[in-house]
């Protein structure tokens, strides 16, 4: 009877012993993790339109001609070429998240813009807006188009008038 209390208690301090170095190892990792939210990064992005060349455009004075030899051809057009829209995305800090002795994983935030511009029948320019959008939660792309935007926001504009 006693040699099964000394095997059962040597059993249970075993399985005691290893339970406490999972808990230990486990510990070590979860408070050895580290997640930093967001790493400033310097502006990158894909085609972004800069500031002087937004200014650049003139309503009254610039034309579809001008923004073409400026911009390039427009990423969506309506209206007969009346509309232009350029989209860019840009990021200014990333995620990161790492866990120690597992590794890490780092991605950019992304935040999406678009210049819509928009003609006369001339082909002079009317007016221009920068336009901030909503980016989809599986993180591909804009969730509208940057004319939907627009008008959205023109909508917006006029019921607060």
């Amino acid at each position: 009877m006693i040699r099964r209390q000394i095997a059962l208690a040597a059993r249970g301090a075993v399985a005691g012993r290893a339970v406490r170095e999972s808990l230990v190892w486990l510990t070590t990792a979860l408070v050895s993790a580290c997640v930093i939210l967001p790493v400033p990064t310097p502006p990158i992005g894909t085609r972004v339109i800069s500031d002087e060349a937004q200014q650049s455009i003139k309503s009254g004075t610039t034309t579809r001609t001008d923004v073409l030899l400026t911009l390039g051809d427009p990423d969506e057009r309506q209206g007969d070429d009346r509309f232009f829209a350029y989209n860019w995305r840009v990021s200014y800090a990333s995620v990161a998240v790492g866990v120690a002795y597992l590794g890490g994983w780092a991605a950019p935030m992304w935040w999406y813009r678009c210049l819509a511009i928009e003609f006369d029948p001339a082909g002079t320019v009317v007016r221009t807006a920068e336009l901030h959008l909503e980016g989809r939660l599986d993180g591909y792309g804009p969730k509208a188009s940057c004319f939907a935007e627009w008008r959205k926001q023109d909508e917006t504009s006029n019921e607060s008038k």
